[in-house]
């Protein structure tokens, strides 16, 4: 056995995992990028912040310490990877498993408007509504409200008739239940239609930067497209929606997933990106048209379905496990 073996009971020995989770692997590189690439400052323990390669809110499984820093971080998760998750309630309806937090309700509404919240389980509830009072033939008034606003509205009585008795006014209500159980067609506010706004494709272009430097450990090839990122430049020419005809990945049964494929041609002087969110949203970023690097090709493919990531290397080496931190 060497140094870092463990032996087990039954006389199994498993090579260099003393200390080590053996349902994570880490995957660790000798050289390390310690630059963040939006700021140029080098990356400390104080100022690095653990970053999705593809963000948290889509179900993004691997990540990085070395890649932007926290100012960065914080910047995009509460700027442009929120205003993505919001275009895309896939996440949502697929109920795809998040490092941290939930996935969001969804908002839709029938073909009459009525607004309706719908969860994970792909079970709707009413969106509260504003209480509609209307004035009777006998001067008295009837208010028309939805389920789970009474004690919102036998307060705000309360509160402007403090004689009244809220137990004999909850006995008053009743409940129109003609569409209660039937199942409704609802509309997405977004129609789970294309994906657009400056915000949105700001996410896509981070997610090929972060693959790039996660894979390369170099950042001087993508200075060009970071003006777009940080909203000095408006990215014309750099991003775009792409359907190859030769498939990037084979999808395998019951999959859908995020593909994300880097190459670079030295003698085109060409690095670019193919990103696939969802099996279905897919892109093509130009992160240079002037490369001077040498020839690489990485990609990786996440199956949200069925929570299985996989990483290509330029040499073809298959990397799979529960979880990649580097």
């Amino acid at each position: 056995m060497g140094k870092g073996d463990k032996k087990t009971k039954k006389g199994k020995i498993f090579k260099g995992t003393f200390g080590k989770s053996r349902n994570k692997k880490i995957v660790v590189k000798k050289s390390k990028n310690m630059i963040c690439y939006m700021s140029n400052e080098v990356l400390t323990k104080e100022n690095m912040s653990l970053e999705h390669i593809i963000p948290n809110a889509l179900g993004g499984k691997l990540k990085s310490f070395h890649l932007i820093n926290k100012k960065w971080n914080d910047i995009f998760g509460k700027n442009i990877d929120r205003e993505l998750a919001k275009q895309m309630p896939l996440s949502t309806l697929l109920n795809v498993k998040r490092d941290r937090g939930n996935n969001g309700e969804l908002r839709a509404a029938t073909k009459d408007g009525i607004g309706y919240l719908v969860n994970k389980k792909l079970q709707g509830k009413r969106q509260f509504i504003k209480p509609k009072t209307i004035k009777l033939p006998n001067g008295g008034e009837k208010i028309e409200f939805i389920e789970g606003q009474e004690e919102q509205i036998l307060k705000s009585i309360k509160k402007k008739n403090p004689k009244v008795d809220i137990n004999e006014l909850r006995k008053m209500i009743t409940w129109n239940d003609k569409d209660k159980g039937k199942e409704q067609l609802v509309f997405f506010d977004n129609h789970l239609s294309l994906i657009q706004g400056p915000e949105a494709f700001k996410t896509i272009c981070k997610i090929a930067c972060n693959y790039y430097v996660f894979g390369t450990n170099e950042t001087t090839q993508i200075q060009g497209v970071l003006p777009f990122l940080k909203g000095t430049d408006k990215g014309w020419g750099t991003l775009k929606y792409f359907y190859s005809s030769n498939k990037i990945h084979e999808l395998g049964n019951d999959e859908i997933s995020h593909v994300i494929h880097i190459r670079g041609k030295s003698k085109e002087k060409l690095l670019y990106a193919y990103v696939e969110l969802f099996s279905c949203h897919s892109f093509l970023v130009i992160l240079n048209n002037d490369y001077t690097g040498k020839d690489i090709q990485y990609t990786y493919c996440y199956d949200v379905n069925n929570n299985n990531d996989t990483i290509l290397s330029k040499l073809g080496t298959v990397h799979k496990s529960s979880t990649y931190v580097k």
